[in-house]
């Protein structure tokens, strides 16, 4: 499959203004949007992902979103069956049913953009925080419970690479954005549960297994079971039901 190319190259212009921003499919009449002012981006999705700056306008993700829905839906599998005379009518689909599964291709663009937003949003807390990047993280942040003592960097790297990369989700998936220290998704509090869970293995059982000299240790943390996913894998694959959002 070709590459699929979103480029918007915009020169600075006065605000309240918005330039066309063309995204290309393969087999797909090109999808034009409107972007407002901003820096250069270039996204590239292709069988690598997405290669993208580390400034990522929210705009430019959220688009980008849009066109993964628009490209799922063109190329989903579908089949066609040749019934027998003798075969009975089957009732259409009602809405709300179970969805076509995402092509791998599709699957890849998601992930991409989704780690994409989750780097922009690390990034713009990285910079809030800057000066205090080596600080006890609950000196600068509010409502720390299970990472006290860590640096306040160390922290948003953790979010970031740990749990987001590992669950295959952006920061809203467990936070308010722009509202870190609430409590109001049942997803964050699940995450600490799940943490202190991870840290009893690791230390009670784990610790125990013996190893070859010199060898490194084994532990588990939260890829071991979620392999990218926002509910853990068994050995079928990710369980079934639509894929909660972030």
């Amino acid at each position: 499959m070709s590459p699929v190319v979103v480029n918007s190259r915009l020169a600075p212009v006065p605000s309240h203004t918005s330039h066309p921003v063309q995204l290309q499919f393969p087999d797909l009449a090109p999808v034009q949007l409107q972007l407002p002012d901003f820096a250069p981006v270039q996204l590239q999705f292709n069988s690598e992902g997405v290669v993208m700056s580390d400034r990522v306008p929210a705009v430019i993700a959220t688009a980008s979103s849009v066109a993964i829905l628009i490209y799922a839906c063109a190329t989903a599998p579908t089949t066609t069956t040749n019934p027998g005379p003798n075969a009975s009518a089957r009732p259409a689909q009602l809405p709300g049913g179970p969805r076509a599964p995402l092509t791998d291709s599709a699957r890849r663009v998601r992930d991409s953009v989704t780690a994409a937003r989750r780097d922009s949003g690390a990034a713009n807390v990285l910079r809030s925080i800057a000066g205090r990047e080596n600080q006890p993280a609950e000196s600068v942040f509010k409502n720390i419970k299970i990472f006290k003592g860590i640096p306040a960097g160390r922290l948003v790297n953790i979010m970031n690479m740990g749990f987001g990369r590992s669950l295959g989700v952006s920061c809203g998936f467990c936070h308010v954005p722009g509202k870190w220290d609430l409590d109001d998704k049942e997803e964050k509090n699940t995450a600490r549960l799940m943490f202190a869970m991870v840290q009893t293995i690791n230390r009670d059982y784990i610790s125990k297994v013996p190893v070859d000299s010199g060898g490194p240790r084994p532990v588990v943390n939260c890829f071991t079971c979620h392999r990218g996913n926002p509910r853990p894998m068994g050995p079928e694959g990710p369980p079934p039901g639509p894929r909660p959002s972030d």
